[in-house]
């Protein structure tokens, strides 16, 4: 049964990448210049057998779905929350390496929002269906090879 174990493994371990080179495609195919981090960041681990967690930094969920501001509505989960000025120091860093305002930016996306990129959960619920594939594929030959084995004895 090892056998049958370290194929199911394999398999699955080669969709999770699969996964996540189809995440890194459909993040290249926004017309955004990535500094990478985010990039960078994307991976999986496997919890449990055929059990993924897909990760990403932290703010990768709010370029995923958007973020809702006081004059537009995205449809996201995630509304503006706080005062502008405390959101211009953390997005100063970013904002500096364009060359812009970290306020004036801050107010733009307090009044504007963030507009969704999906690439990372619209992508992984995507390919759910082609594991379940690759599982029984992977039993099917294994089976077939088993049998194969047993009549050239």
């Amino acid at each position: 049964m090892n056998e049958l174990q370290a194929l199911l493994e394999a398999a699955a371990n080669l969709w999770g990448q699969e996964t996540i080179a189809a995440i890194l495609k459909q993040l290249d195919s926004y017309p955004i210049q990535w500094n990478g981090t985010l990039r960078r960041s994307i991976m999986y681990e496997e919890t449990e057998p055929f059990n993924f967690k897909f990760l990403m930094a932290d703010y990768g969920q709010f370029q995923d779905e958007g973020v809702d501001g006081t004059n537009n509505s995205y449809n996201s989960p995630y509304k503006f929350k706080g005062n502008w000025k405390g959101t211009a120091h953390f997005i100063k860093p970013w904002a500096d390496a364009k060359g812009l305002n970290s306020f004036a930016v801050a107010r733009s996306i307090q009044a504007k929002g963030i507009k969704p990129r999906p690439f990372f959960k619209s992508v992984v619920e995507s390919r759910l269906p082609q594991l379940e594939v690759v599982i029984n594929e992977t039993y099917q030959n294994y089976l077939n090879a088993a049998i194969q084995r047993a009549q050239n004895s």
